[in-house]
């Protein structure tokens, strides 16, 4: 990353016909806060296709933990820590452009820890932790289609 810091893969996704491997994780910008960085590679050549650094709102966004495709590989969803809550981006695959961004955020501030893509319709479901009602963890769950 920019700052030559400490940069973390956390997921790797496949494109359906093998031509490109996606990786997300986090990454230290120049100022030394965590961004979510991905990347597309070509796996013939391991030649970079494209990098996608994410920033979250009020420069929060901390670390992805998920990359996954929709069922026609057009579009990469990766998601993760933001601020105080689960951020959520959607990228077209092939050029890396940002299709959406959406952030959720519970009662008491939650953490995403695992996220999976619906293998029929192109929808994300991200999941984690949360502050609940009587400051007890709970986990809550979010779907995001398109």
């Amino acid at each position: 990353g920019p700052a030559n810091g400490d940069d973390e893969a956390s997921s790797v996704a496949v494109s359906p016909d093998s031509s490109t491997v996606y990786v997300t994780g986090q990454s230290a910008d120049s100022a030394g806060n965590y961004d979510y960085a991905t990347l597309a590679y070509n796996t013939a050549t391991g030649a970079t296709m494209w990098v996608k650094r994410y920033n979250g709102p009020q420069n929060s966004a901390n670390g992805a933990v998920f990359a996954g495709l929709s069922p026609d590989g057009s579009t990469l969803y990766v998601a993760g820590d933001s601020g105080s809550g689960y951020g959520t981006i959607a990228y077209n695959a092939a050029t890396g452009a940002q299709v959406w961004a959406r952030l959720y955020h519970g009662a008491g501030g939650s953490s995403a820890t695992a996220a999976a893509v619906n293998p029929v319709i192109p929808q994300v479901i991200v999941t984690g932790t949360g502050a609940g009602t009587s400051g007890n963890q709970q986990y809550a769950t979010v779907s995001y289609a398109g």
